[in-house]
């Protein structure tokens, strides 16, 4: 069966880090592009309308000005580049040595796609930071995997934009959060081939 994992551990506040595991057949790239849109689509859901639309101006924030196509950054100092190795606002991505207490696990397979949590407590305010940093922290780490890869790069930040604007429309529910995902991801796999 094929499976695809991404880890994002946060070891604290201002440290976290990623692991992706991949045990898929073919069409890696696009995996990895809806990866990180179900991702993406499942903590909008959980964040509901108001927080959801809130990620999705962050995801426009975090758009890097060099990417291919039109940005919203009016200069190109205005955000750090997507391969960097940090945001603004968002806990620096280090190599990953061992689990963190706080982390998230999303999964997919050919049949399935699932996000476990380890560590936030049934009370914490952990939605309101960790979700929304979780996926930019995966973001960044797809990036930089693919860093010399141009076409990759381009349907990243097409995916980021589609995401931007399901996140802000407020529309991305448990019940459409699988159909937004798979629009998101089919908006950006045109730009690989």
């Amino acid at each position: 069966m094929n499976h695809m994992s991404a880890e994002i551990h946060f070891h604290s506040d201002k440290i976290a880090s990623c692991v992706l595991t991949q045990r898929w057949e073919e069409d890696l790239l696009e995996t990895e592009l809806y990866l990180l849109s179900a991702f993406t689509a499942r903590q909008v859901s959980n964040l509901g309308p108001d927080y959801g639309a809130e990620v999705g101006a962050m995801l426009k924030r975090l758009k890097p000005p060099d990417f291919t196509g039109a940005s919203i950054c009016t200069s190109p100092n205005e955000l750090p580049s997507l391969t960097s190795t940090s945001y603004k606002d968002c806990p620096s991505l280090v190599e990953h040595r061992e689990a963190a207490r706080k982390r998230f696990v999303a999964v997919l397979t050919d049949e399935s796609f699932k996000v476990h949590t380890k560590g936030f407590g049934f009370f914490g305010s952990w939605p309101l930071f960790y979700a929304p940093m979780s996926v930019a922290l995966l973001l960044q780490h797809l990036a930089h995997r693919r860093k010399d890869n141009d076409n990759y790069l381009q349907a990243l930040a097409r995916l980021v934009t589609l995401c931007a604007e399901a996140a802000e429309s407020g529309t991305v529910t448990p019940y459409t959060q699988t159909k937004a995902a798979t629009a998101c991801a089919l908006g950006a796999w045109m730009l690989l081939k």
